[in-house]
């Protein structure tokens, strides 16, 4: 199992996606009748699940070791077409085994796969936000701009819905970013703003208290900057489209910790850092 786990790791790493398919075909079809049914006990179908994560976090890893790095574009279009195609070839591997590892490898299939659309989504992103930060022109206006958004306002509204803490989301809005975008700072800079706010909010939630809060923290950072991007909206902010390129890279990134987080808490593992990281 694990030699083969290698053999897909080796083939992704040379970008050879369509071989993959091929591999993973052979190797549960032409497996051994007494290994085939060894594969439904409990325990080799926990073994099977915890390679199999293992395997699809390394190869993240090994695609993903920066998501700040521009990758080009066709390696991000080769990558999405591997993520759609994987669960039918996973599928079309599994012909004839048991519908208890069909549902295990597909599960985990398909939170790899998510993983990797994820990833190209913040690649891609993070390149458009880079341009954006750097732009001091455009950094100036958004300057101009957020001084003008009725934070007040938007905070009464935010205590109905999601009962956000007054304090939290001055730091938040009214010192953090407003020093980030005065000061000029680079993606990177933003980047560790982001991972300092989720770990703050999100903590270490390994049980399912903790997924629920790390599930509500998304759902209120997500309806506070819809909130924001309709005062930008409807004052006509010159740096609107600015705004809607910066939301839309630190959602993307929220969303991948919180990921993470219920990943970490739901299987034992988790999605890769989108920092470097070595691999095996």
């Amino acid at each position: 199992m694990r030699s083969h786990c290698q053999q897909v790791y080796e083939l992704v790493s040379s970008l050879n996606f369509n071989e993959v398919s091929t591999t993973i075909k052979q190797f549960w079809q032409e497996l051994d009748p007494f290994y085939k049914n060894l594969a439904n006990s409990p325990e080799v179908l926990y073994v099977i699940g915890a390679d199999d994560m293992l395997l699809y976090d390394h190869v993240s890893r090994l695609l993903f070791t920066n998501v700040l790095t521009p990758l080009p574009l066709t390696t991000i279009q080769a990558i999405q077409n591997f993520a759609k195609d994987y669960e039918g070839w996973v599928v079309a591997s599994l012909y004839g085994y048991s519908q208890s590892l069909y549902t295990k490898k597909l599960e985990v299939a398909r939170t790899f796969t998510d993983v990797l659309m994820k990833l190209c989504s913040l690649n891609h992103l993070s390149q458009s936000a880079a341009s954006v930060v750097q732009n001091k022109d455009q950094t100036l206006q958004m300057v101009a701009d957020w001084a003008n958004v009725d934070f007040e306002s938007l905070r009464d509204q935010a205590a109905i819905v999601c009962h956000c803490s007054k304090v939290d989301l001055v730091q938040i809005l009214e010192i953090d970013i407003r020093q980030l975008l005065q000061s000029s700072a680079q993606l990177d800079q933003w980047v560790c703003w982001i991972e300092t706010i989720c770990s703050r909010f999100l903590g270490e939630s390994l049980n399912p208290e903790g997924i629920a809060n790390v599930q509500s923290f998304v759902l209120k950072w997500s309806y506070f900057g819809s909130l924001i991007a309709r005062d930008l909206s409807i004052r006509s902010a010159q740096s609107f489209g600015s705004f809607q390129i910066l939301k839309l890279f630190i959602d993307d990134y929220v969303y991948h910790l919180a990921q993470r987080q219920i990943a970490q808490a739901t299987s034992g593992s988790r999605p890769p850092s989108t920092r470097t990281s070595n691999l095996p």
